[in-house]
């Protein structure tokens, strides 16, 4: 999953920026998400990644 997709309260990101593999990551991710079993995917995806940086920043503190 790509990284660059914004967040609530966030500016737009300035795409223009962006290299090409990187807008593709950000197009297969919604492409992925906006399927019934890509959605189910993503958020399994969103989870994973969620607790290994809970798991980061615990290393951290």
């Amino acid at each position: 999953m790509s990284e660059y997709l914004p967040v609530p309260d966030q500016e737009p990101a300035d795409v223009t920026k962006l290299s090409e593999d990187q807008l593709l990551d950000i197009t297969a991710d919604i492409e992925t998400a906006l399927t019934p079993l890509g959605e189910q995917a993503f958020e399994e995806y969103m989870r994973r990644q969620g607790k290994k940086i809970n798991q980061a920043i615990e290393g951290s503190l």
